[in-house]
């Protein structure tokens, strides 16, 4: 966890995460192994990051990412690509 980055209620983050600087996750957010979540980006409520994936600088999730690898990016956040 980076500076300014905030955790809510009932997250689950597994093992070799980074939450960069100012990045957002509400609550009751699993975040799987090996996920990235880019600076001053934010998470909605009740979803989940799939393994190995990363949310860009500035992302907005709206929609759980459920495939393992991928790349998501922009507002709202979109597949970019398997990383």
């Amino acid at each position: 966890l980076n500076n300014g980055s905030t955790v809510a209620h009932d997250c689950d983050i597994n093992d070799f995460c980074s939450i960069a600087p100012q990045a957002s996750l509400s609550g009751n957010v699993t975040i799987e192994g090996l996920v990235e979540i880019g600076t001053s980006s934010s998470v909605k409520q009740g979803l989940t990051i799939s393994e190995g994936s990363l949310l860009g600088m500035g992302g907005v999730l709206t929609k759980s990412i459920v495939k393992k690898n991928l790349i998501y990016t922009g507002i709202p956040a979109i597949e970019f690509k398997k990383s």
